[in-house]
């Protein structure tokens, strides 16, 4: 197990704070960064203030327990949005845990703060959550992974609905 920097030159400490963990059965940070697991995975997607006939945002919920993966894409904006498409598919759950290993350890990332608009990407696990803004290339890459995991041709798939 990777230890954090400070504990290779203090490693006493590292070892009692994992027996007060184990002690207080509370529990033990490091070990649950590093296997995140999840029993949904929600990946939401807004393509932002465009006009209502360019609009649209779609939503692929991971269900870890049946195996499955259900996406739902949307037209239009409140009263008039209209759901296009709505399936579901076996995905990879070994493949959708080594994601979520490299989400837990996603830090926030604000590169432009004055930065407005853009689509918005949201990827949901448990408890966790991330917004994805439109500056960060390393967050989109990550969402596009669990794109990929979905369907390796997302982007047609979604294309193909839209037709815009």
């Amino acid at each position: 197990m990777r230890q954090p920097f400070l504990f290779p030159f203090f490693p006493h400490i590292y070892f009692v704070k994992t027996l007060i963990c184990r002690k207080l059965s509370l529990p033990n940070f490091d070990s649950e960064i590093n296997s995140m697991k999840a029993d949904n995975t929600i990946l939401s997607y807004n393509n932002g203030s465009v006009p209502p006939q360019y609009a649209y945002r779609y939503q692929i919920t991971f269900s870890v327990k049946e195996g499955n993966a259900g996406l739902q894409v949307f037209t239009g904006y409140g009263a008039e949005e209209k759901m296009v498409l709505s399936e579901h598919k076996k995905f990879s759950t070994e493949i959708l845990s080594q994601l979520l290993s490299i989400l837990i350890k996603k830090e926030h990332s604000v590169k432009n703060p004055t930065l407005v608009g853009g689509s918005l990407r949201i990827i949901e696990a448990d408890t966790v959550k991330i917004i994805i803004r439109p500056d960060d290339e390393d967050g989109i890459s990550l969402f596009n992974r669990f794109l990929y995991l979905y369907d390796k041709d997302f982007p047609d798939k979604i294309n193909k609905y839209l037709n815009f």
